[in-house]
């Protein structure tokens, strides 16, 4: 490796932090020193300055064409980030298929983060059609690599048998080398095993653990779960207050559930002041979501006038949403209503 090879390579790791502090005012100074030798590794990282804009003005336009150089000389992660362009049309015309022939470039050539991309694309057919066996196919040489999104999105396949025969112990395996990883939504995903007890003996205290890290995070789905076993004292000591700032942190982002749970313990008391208010904002929240919980909620508020101005109409429309999701509470509160 020659003195620009070894400086390619420090301006990268300076502008990923990989092994070094993130610095990118330090990775645009040693680009600009050597990006008249044409090394692939730097123009690589020029491309990626002018795409963020931390140290120069952002520029589509520019991070494309040093992107393209890089790319035409072969490097993989430039082949990606080419194609991330052209699938998004940054810089360039949107281009689906150039896209897609700059990702199977680089992916050929191994680089995991283009496999795991290509499985995505299969997995929900983004510009491909949607085809779970070629999705697992390309998650499957991704998590070999040890790609942490590779290896959750491939026990999820294995947990849900789309592309692959249903095994939840082959999910297991797959979350638990992505949770040790730090993937938010692996350990989310091995915590719902551990706490219902899916081909692991059941184990709320290591589910509430692995809620923990995703919910820090920012998991709203961990966040919610999490919230709730605090409310319940499953795995954890009983604590109603910690539960509603785990449920106010998942309500924040639109989870149904947290809002729901969230706005029943302001609605009756339980680790937070009451407030009808709250409540009934909270219900309006998640039933505008469609949750069914929450249509009930919101129904009842209306016909009690909890939060809201009492509103016979808007009480019974609220509760046939319910009743029509099969919630049970607005199916009987229906049968109520008939019979006076």
């Amino acid at each position: 490796m020659n003195d620009i090879d070894k400086k390619a390579v420090l301006a990268e790791k300076c502008f990923f932090g990989e092994d070094v502090p993130a610095d990118y005012e330090k990775s645009y100074e040693i680009c600009q020193k050597i990006i008249g030798s044409g090394h692939f590794r730097a123009q690589f990282v020029l491309g990626n300055h002018y795409y963020l804009g931390q140290v120069v003005g952002q520029d589509f336009d520019e991070a494309f064409k040093w992107l393209s150089l890089s790319a035409e000389q072969g490097y993989a992660k430039a082949q990606l980030y080419l194609g991330i362009m052209y699938f998004n049309g940054q810089g360039v015309t949107q281009n689906t298929r150039e896209a897609l022939s700059w990702f199977h470039r680089s992916a050929e050539q191994g680089y995991s983060p283009a496999q795991t991309l290509i499985g995505v694309l299969y997995k929900y057919g983004h510009g491909l059609p949607k085809n779970d066996d070629e999705a697992v196919k390309w998650f499957q040489l991704a998590a070999r690599k040890g790609q942490v999104q590779a290896q959750t999105y491939l026990g999820h396949m294995h947990e849900e048998g789309a592309g692959v025969p249903q095994n939840k112990a082959e999910a297991v395996k797959w979350y638990q080398l992505a949770a040790e990883q730090g993937d938010h939504r692996a350990q989310a995903n091995l915590g719902f095993m551990y706490y219902h007890g899916e081909e692991v003996e059941k184990d709320r205290a290591r589910a509430a653990e692995l809620y923990h890290l995703a919910a820090e995070q920012g998991d709203h789905r961990a966040q919610a779960n999490l919230g709730f076993m605090y409310d319940q004292g499953e795995g954890v000591a009983q604590n109603k207050a910690e539960a509603a700032r785990w449920y106010h942190r998942a309500a924040e982002q639109g989870n149904t559930r947290a809002q729901v749970n969230l706005g029943v313990k302001y609605h009756y008391g339980g680790g937070v002041d009451k407030s009808l208010d709250k409540a009934a904002s909270l219900y309006r929240q998640a039933a505008d979501q469609g949750d069914p919980a929450a249509q009930f909620f919101l129904g009842l508020c209306y016909f009690n006038g909890d939060g809201v101005e009492k509103d016979q109409l808007q009480a019974l429309k609220w509760i046939r949403l319910s009743a029509g999701q099969g919630y049970p509470a607005a199916e009987d509160a229906l049968v109520r209503l008939k019979n006076g």
